[in-house]
């Protein structure tokens, strides 16, 4: 049975309210028994407060307590559109190159073994538990849910010591995420000495050669600071969700542009007989020199977390059920599944065309790779710089709608270190909104033009950060929901079961991600 008043949880115990007090807060329990503790007398709190009874839960899913925060008009595409931005970002420039390591077979299998495992730990580890929640009698415990987000999620079912820690991953997450991106933009635009980018060009076309202006405005520090007042901080200042579908549609736009250059590329590849065959098995060598004379082994497993930077989007996964109406579990987790698989299904074809063109060549980071000079011989020297160009400057607008929607998740991890009150966060995030924005901004903007690779920031964000907040913490969670079926219930073994291998592979991951540099 699931801890009641008085017993130990995973991370926590559940305490009687003192004298006085109204109510246990959700913080106060772990989790509630299926059936309302006979000894317990005096008011429930939410938290406490009976399940439905399981046919009865199923049947008025979305219904009891849910007209506060739905509406009836279906908006499954506009999600669609909102969860594939999110999902699409800096990572996904660094899997050619992962997948031609690792060859077709491995690589493409494990990116789509990755896309399969993620949508399973946010299914049983993030919607299902908060659903449960969602499903009190208490009218007001769906919005408290979705108010209090996946820490509160966290909170109820392993406690606040558990939630906390959650937090400080959610925190290094999504900064690291906002630092990627707009370090990412101002990369493309800026570009380098040996291949400017789109905005570096405009500048020097626009003004005098040697202009002081000129040599200002190139400098990356004002850039930066340029692009955060003008661009970032307008969009960031939406304070719903769906207000950024607009944009989004458009960033997948820029990016259904981006892998069109890549086929055609590919395409020209092999009409003149220069595409490269793909690798089927892992380069074992290559993987050596990788790990510095090391285990290939250990080296392949370090490219786990560039897919999984790739593919996270646990953090997006509460905002969104805050948007999507109707609400259910099976919609918020078909939202997941459909996004998971197109940007499956993109990565592949787009790791296969990236190598068709550029084979043994295809660096670390692909966009170094199209350039006008890389791919004049293929299309010609106009067509060359309008792919260039283009490309670059189609991902810079891809990555500014993953910027708007990060600062979501964000400003509610930020919130939920101070205030654990979901009614309370709600009110201090509508008093306080743009100070936070602001404050949350000039940190990104800080650590942005201080970084001096962004990649390795990947590799740090998708092996501890990533891996903490999409693998262990749903493994954790998803061991918990197991303990809402019976013991015989075949569901709860298999649930414990996914929730421990889950568990091992993210640990996994972690212990790898720090002991490698060692």
């Amino acid at each position: 049975r699931p801890p009641r008043v008085g017993q130990s949880g995973l991370f926590g115990r559940c305490q009687r309210p003192r004298q006085g007090a109204a109510a246990l807060s959700p913080a106060a329990c772990e989790m509630a028994s299926p059936r309302p503790p006979p000894a317990v007398r005096g008011p429930l709190s939410e938290a406490e407060e009976p399940l439905l009874d399981r046919h009865d839960a199923e049947a008025a899913e979305g219904v009891v307590g849910w007209q506060e925060v739905a509406g009836s008009a279906d908006n499954y595409w506009a999600c669609v559109f909102n969860l594939t931005k999110a999902i699409f970002g800096a990572g996904m420039m660094a899997l050619p190159h992962a997948c031609t390591l690792l060859g077709a077979y491995l690589g493409f299998g494990l990116v789509a073994l990755v896309g399969v495992m993620t949508w399973a730990s946010i299914n049983w580890g993030v919607v299902q538990p908060a659903t449960v929640l969602m499903r009190r009698k208490e009218a007001r415990q769906p919005a408290a849910t979705l108010n209090g987000g996946y820490s509160g999620v966290v909170r109820t079912y392993l406690g606040t010591p558990a939630s906390q820690l959650l937090n400080a991953f959610l925190l290094a997450n999504s900064i690291g995420f906002s630092v990627m991106y707009v370090d990412v933009i101002a990369d493309v635009l800026l570009g380098d000495e040996a291949s400017p980018g789109a905005a570096a060009e405009l500048i020097t076309w626009l003004l005098p050669e040697g202009s002081p202006l000129a040599a200002l405005l190139l400098r990356r520090p004002v850039f930066v600071a340029l692009l955060m007042v003008s661009v970032v901080l307008p969009i960031s200042l939406r304070r719903d969700m769906a207000a950024l579908g607009p944009l989004n549609v458009l960033g997948l736009t820029a990016l259904a542009a981006l892998f069109a250059s890549a086929a055609w590329l590919a395409a020209a590849a092999a009409a003149s007989g220069t595409a490269h065959a793909l690798p089927l098995w892992p380069d074992v060598d290559a993987l050596g020199r990788m790990a510095g004379g090391g285990s290939a082994l250990l080296a392949a497993l370090s490219l786990l977390p560039v897919m999984l930077t790739a593919d996270g989007c646990h953090i997006n996964m509460m905002p969104l059920a805050r948007m999507i109406r109707p609400y259910s579990a099976q919609q918020l987790s078909s939202v997941a599944g459909m996004s998971l698989g197109i940007a499956s299904g993109f990565y592949i074809a787009f790791s296969a065309a990236a190598y068709f063109v550029f084979g043994d060549a295809l660096q670390e980071d692909f966009l170094s790779n199209l350039t006008p000079a890389a791919m004049r011989p293929l299309v010609g020297r106009h067509s060359a710089i309008l792919v260039g160009y283009g490309v670059r400057v189609a991902y810079a607008v891809s990555l500014l709608g993953n910027t708007a929607i990060n600062n979501f998740p964000l400003r509610d991890a930020l919130l939920d270190t101070v205030i654990t009150d979901p009614a309370a966060k709600a009110a201090a995030l509508d008093s306080y909104f743009m100070p936070i924005t602001l404050g949350v901004l000039l940190l990104v903007y800080v650590l942005a033009v201080s970084m001096a690779s962004v990649w390795s920031v990947i590799g740090f964000v998708g092996g501890i950060t990533s891996t903490g907040v999409c693998y262990l913490f749903p493994a954790a969670l998803m061991y918990m929901h197991s303990r809402t079926f019976k013991a015989a219930d075949t569901m709860r073994r298999t649930l414990q079961g996914g929730a421990a291998a889950l568990f091992a592979i993210g640990l996994g991951i972690t212990v790898n991600t720090v002991l490698r540099p060692l």
